[in-house]
């Protein structure tokens, strides 16, 4: 007989953001969260009626994507399987449409990912591995209690410690809010 599937929710969704307290005050606003202690200079809010994943705002040093980004700086830069750096005159015109398409595309940079809790960490990493999840290196130093993947596309989501686990954690410490609000 074999051992039924992990069970897994979402536990928490995590923006990332230049200004995590102006961030956090529209995410705590708009879906009439609080904030909660943490263990980070992130900004952590909860559905206050319990029915909701909780809200993780991030720091980041990285700006959003953005409709207007610009091509990359590299003139060599590979893009769409040709060089760019080829004049206009030496490339197709199907060339030089998709290079304007991906040059005009959003610079992609994961600002939203989902973090997962499961009732049995390893078991729920190997499924995720076994369904074609990736280990994701996003410098991480070992001891975090979560592990990070990537789905088949490449997106990263964090399976994190048991909720057992987790609460024992909390237990013996709570840790603290992030401020939001300016004062």
């Amino acid at each position: 007989m074999t051992a039924p599937e992990p069970r897994v929710t979402v536990a928490t969704i995590t923006i990332k953001a230049q200004n995590v307290p102006r961030v956090a005050r529209f995410w705590r606003d708009l879906l009439g969260y609080v904030v909660v202690p943490n263990h980070s200079d992130s900004a952590h809010l909860a559905d206050p009626a319990g029915h909701g994943p909780a809200i993780l705002v991030q720091p980041s040093s990285h700006p959003a994507a953005t409709a207007g980004a610009q091509p990359p700086a590299d003139p060599a830069h590979d893009v769409g399987g040709f060089h760019a750096d080829r004049s206009h005159a030496d490339r197709s015109h199907a060339d030089r449409s998709h290079a304007d398409r991906i040059h005009a595309a959003p610079i992609h940079t994961a600002r939203i990912h989902l973090d997962l809790r499961p009732d049995d960490q390893h078991r729920a990493v190997a499924r995720a591995v076994t369904l074609g999840a990736t280990l994701a290196d996003v410098g991480q130093v070992g001891d975090e209690g979560w592990v990070v993947l990537a789905d088949p596309e490449g997106n990263h989501f964090c399976v994190l410690e048991s909720a057992a686990a987790h609460a024992a954690r909390l237990a013996r410490d709570p840790g603290r809010p992030t401020p939001v609000d300016e004062g």
